[in-house]
């Protein structure tokens, strides 16, 4: 069964019934039997299977096998009914300290889940303690707004629903579910407080054409560890500002590559990175600000950002880091250390115009 449904239905969402489809032992003990059986199809696409042991199986093939996104119950589903498709969910009622199911009325399949918790301002549930890390996403067509949250009902008159992006992690844009729509958001709306733990990709070409601003204020990013391309393109048109919010933690990241690349291109002004934009842990920054407010960029609070010796060792780990910047763009920062690096930089890394005296400075130069 090599390669037996590589590419099958490739641009759009496709429903496919297996029905009794099961791969037989011969073929399961030998990867070049089955290699690369459902890869490059649709993340979104659906499945429908009569057995578990397929859904389980397909599930734990690699991901050159089968898109990374593809999840039980929610891409692979055992089948029901006369058209071997959806079952009849009747909810078994409980509370959230015991597992509770989803049982089929038809044929008695069941999904087991943590039930429904109540949380305090804490964000911790009331009842186990569970903290919520839920994050759940959805996009309205008619206001063109991308909206995240920890729960569904705060989403529930959006009509595009996305699910529950929890421990998700993206490595092209089009892994996105809201890839499709991203050039069009005009607004973001960060509803509840949000802890992602990997945010690459995120915000890519997100309010490409005509998003304003970006509020982030809710997004909780101490357990954050990549952000690669979280911002590039953002805003590319018109975004004239970022707000990061008091909780853009960085403490944990390891990768920043490209993150604010061409990010608000033709309109930004200022961008400020906080108070706990720390950096200690990065070893990569290639790229990072590389055409970020490349016309009228006027102002980069930098903060404490300060690269580790890991990528000052190594051309390859900061490459193109500042390149065409707007030449007159001036950047603070809170160390000398970081500002003394930058300023040694040749054209390759950063605008030969810049010098400490007009554009790489110090915070404590500020003036009211």
């Amino acid at each position: 069964i090599y390669q037996m449904f590589v590419s099958c239905g490739r641009k759009v969402s496709t429903t496919i019934r297996l029905g009794k489809f099961a791969p037989n032992s011969t073929v399961k003990a030998s990867t070049n039997k089955y290699t690369n059986i459902f890869d490059d199809m649709n993340s979104s696409d659906k499945l429908y299977m009569d057995s578990t042991d397929t859904q389980s199986w397909i599930a734990g093939l690699q991901s050159n096998d089968k898109p990374s996104d593809w999840k039980k119950d929610i891409n692979l589903n055992i089948a029901c009914g006369p058209n071997r498709l959806e079952h009849n969910f009747e909810k078994q009622l409980g509370n959230c300290t015991i597992k509770t199911k989803d049982v089929c009325s038809d044929c008695g399949y069941s999904i087991e889940y943590d039930y429904e918790h109540s949380y305090n301002s804490n964000n911790e549930c009331t009842t186990c303690g569970k903290f919520n890390d839920n994050i759940y996403v959805a996009y309205d067509t008619a206001t063109k707004e991308l909206a995240f949250a920890n729960n569904e009902a705060s989403l529930s008159n959006y009509d595009t629903q996305y699910g529950n992006i929890k421990g998700f992690s993206y490595t092209t844009a089009s892994g996105r579910p809201w890839n499709s729509v991203s050039k069009n958001v005009v607004t973001v709306d960060i509803k509840t407080p949000i802890y992602p733990t990997n945010t690459a990709w995120w915000f890519y070409n997100v309010g490409y054409n005509e998003m304003i601003e970006l509020d982030l204020n809710n997004l909780h990013t101490e357990n954050v560890t990549n952000m690669s391309r979280m911002f590039q393109y953002c805003g590319y048109t018109a975004m004239t500002s970022i707000n990061l919010g008091d909780n853009f933690d960085t403490s944990n990241v390891t990768s920043m590559e490209y993150m604010f690349s061409s990010c608000g291109y033709a309109r930004m002004t200022l961008l400020d990175l906080g108070d706990k934009f720390n950096t200690e842990k990065v070893t990569s920054m290639s790229g990072m600000f590389y055409n970020c407010g490349k016309f009228v960029l006027t102002t980069i609070y930098m903060g404490d950002w300060n690269p580790t010796s890991t990528i000052k060792s190594s051309t390859s780990k900061y490459s193109g880091i500042f390149s065409k910047m707007n030449t007159s763009a001036k950047l603070y920062f809170n160390n000398s250390e970081a500002r003394d690096w930058v300023s040694s930089l040749d054209s390759t890394y950063r605008p030969s115009a810049w010098t400490t005296t007009n554009n790489i400075l110090l915070t404590s130069q500020l003036t009211n």
